[in-house]
């Protein structure tokens, strides 16, 4: 675009010198105008006749000077606006494409930010949700420590209460065997007393008898 801008200046900037070239022409004409008038001046004194053809054929190379640079400049000057118009075209042609690309661009950005807009959107709500979902878990083990130290404490309780059993459930354990004890130890005391009370009586049987039986020989004599 700015190259096309640039050949639009550059055929602006010669139609402008060729505007000048026409003007200084114009100009250069008049000078000699005013030239071949003041010789004409000069001449007439002279020679009315001699002025006129002088005049004459000066104002006709003049004339005919001045129309072929005019119909050159008129025709330069045709076909740099038909350039200018041309390149105007073709600028024109390459705004609207340019225009018609910037409009499809405009379209794409405005698409891409509700994309991004909804992307937006979605990751706030992820973010919600994941928050609420850390939070839900932060929640759960804090449940989590407070059943531990719970279940922890009612073990060691239950611990200390099997503790406490055991240790009556084996001091009334040694109490019974004890008991046992001192009772068979009673029991085998009488048994012993009750076995030596019979082992003496049955000696004291014994001899009687022996004493019996000894005496029953002289009996019979």
């Amino acid at each position: 675009m700015s190259r096309k801008n640039a050949e639009l200046a550059a055929v602006r900037r010669d139609a402008e010198r060729k505007h000048g070239e026409l003007k200084a022409a114009i100009d250069k004409l008049e000078e000699q105008l005013a030239v071949a008038v003041a010789n004409a001046d000069n001449v007439r004194r002279q020679s009315e006749d001699q002025f006129q053809m002088v005049m004459t054929k000066q104002l006709d190379n003049l004339f005919e000077q001045s129309a072929q640079q005019r119909e050159d400049l008129v025709r330069e000057h045709q076909e740099k606006v038909g350039e200018l118009k041309e390149a105007h075209k073709k600028d024109l042609d390459l705004l609207k494409a340019e225009q018609k690309r910037a409009d499809e661009l405009k379209c794409c950005i405005q698409q891409e930010k509700l994309r991004s807009s909804e992307l937006e959107n979605e990751l706030k709500n992820l973010k919600l949700q994941l928050m609420k979902a850390y939070e839900h878990q932060t929640n759960l083990q804090s449940a989590v420590d407070v059943l531990t130290e719970t279940l922890k404490n009612e073990k060691l309780n239950f611990e200390a209460q099997i503790d406490s059993q055991n240790a009556n459930i084996e001091a009334n354990h040694a109490k019974e065997i004890a008991e046992l004890k001192s009772n068979w130890d009673s029991e085998m005391e009488q048994l012993t007393k009750e076995h030596d009370r019979t082992i003496r009586d049955l000696n004291e049987t014994v001899r009687r008898l022996q004493d019996e039986v000894s005496e029953c020989p002289m009996q019979l004599s």
